[in-house]
C-alpha cells in the first residue's frame, strides 16, 4: 500500500480520518464519506496495485483507490473443477473485508471452491501465499448438493466438513451476457455466505437474487428430480438479475 502525503498537511490530514473514524459509528457511511471528500485535500491518497489473471500471481498498475476504499486487497480464488482453476484479483478493497477466514465451499464428488481476501501495504502485496487446504474432518451436518451448467440439478445429500455449517445454494449466469443458469448447491462455510457475490464476481459470474445460504441441519432436504426439472422450466419466472 502506496500513501502520498503534501509536505505540509499529511499529519494533520491523518488526525482528522482517525477522528472521523471514531465518529463514525455516530453517522451514517454516506455522511461520513462526504465529510471525508470536503476536508481531505487531494495531497492524502491511497495507491494499490491493480491486475487479474488466472493464475497465481499479477503485477499490473498503481491505482489511485476511492476515498471509501481504504486497503489494498488481493482475492485468491481455487476451484478444483472447470478449465480456470485459479484466480487472482489485486485491487483496493474496503477495510470489512480483511481479516476473515478461508471461504469453503464444498458441492462434493472433488468440487470445491476456496477463496481468500487478503489485505496487505506496499510490496507485501507482490508476493501471495497459496491457500490452505480446507478442512475436510466430517462434522455431522448435511446439506442438499449438486452442480450443473445446463439448468438442471440432481440433488443428493452430503455430508459437510470442517467450518462448513451453511448449505449454499447459488444460481448464476456469466456476467459477459448470456441466458446459461449455472447451479451449485453443497456445504458452505460463514466466510463463502458473507462474500459469494465477491467471489462469483471474480469468476466472471453474476449471482441471482436466490442465491442464499442457510444455517445447516443435521438431516438434508432434497428436491425430486421431477421437481428440478420443473424448477428449470419455470426459470424465467423464478430466477432474475439481483446485481448490476
Amino acid at each position: 500500500m502506496q500513501r502520498s502525503f503534501a509536505a505540509s498537511n499529511g499529519f494533520s490530514n491523518l488526525a482528522l480520518i482517525l477522528v472521523l473514524k471514531q465518529m463514525s459509528g455516530a453517522m451514517s457511511s454516506a455522511f461520513l464519506t462526504c465529510l471525508l471528500y470536503i476536508f481531505i485535500p487531494a495531497g492524502f491518497s491511497l495507491e494499490c496495485w491493480s491486475c487479474e489473471t488466472t493464475g497465481r500471481n499479477c503485477q499490473g498498475q498503481r491505482q489511485t483507490c476511492p476515498i471509501d476504499y481504504e486497503e489494498c486487497g488481493v482475492l485468491q480464488l481455487e476451484r478444483s473443477f472447470g478449465q480456470n482453476k485459479q484466480t487472482t484479483v489485486k485491487n483496493c478493497t474496503q477495510s470489512n473485508n480483511c481479516g476473515k477466514e478461508l471461504a469453503v465451499f464444498n458441492m462434493g464428488k472433488r468440487r470445491t471452491i476456496l477463496g481468500k481476501i487478503s489485505c496487505c501495504t506496499a510490496d507485501d502485496c507482490k508476493s501471495i501465499n497459496p491457500l490452505r487446504p480446507r478442512k475436510t474432518t466430517v462434522n455431522k451436518f448435511r446439506c442438499p448438493s449438486c452442480y450443473s451448467v445446463h439448468g438442471v440439478c440432481v440433488e443428493e445429500s452430503m455430508e459437510c466438513s470442517g467450518d462448513e455449517h451453511y448449505c449454499a445454494q447459488l444460481f448464476q449466469t456469466p456476467s459477459t451476457g448470456g441466458n446459461t443458469v449455472t447451479i451449485m448447491k453443497g456445504c458452505g462455510n460463514k466466510a463463502y455466505c458473507d462474500q459469494m457475490e465477491k467471489f462469483a464476481s471474480a469468476a466472471k459470474m453474476r449471482l441471482l437474487e436466490t442465491s442464499h445460504c442457510v444455517l445447516a441441519s443435521r438431516a438434508a432436504s432434497i428436491i425430486p428430480e421431477l421437481f428440478g426439472l420443473f424448477l428449470f422450466s419455470h426459470a424465467g419466472l423464478l430466477f432474475v438479475t439481483g446485481l448490476p
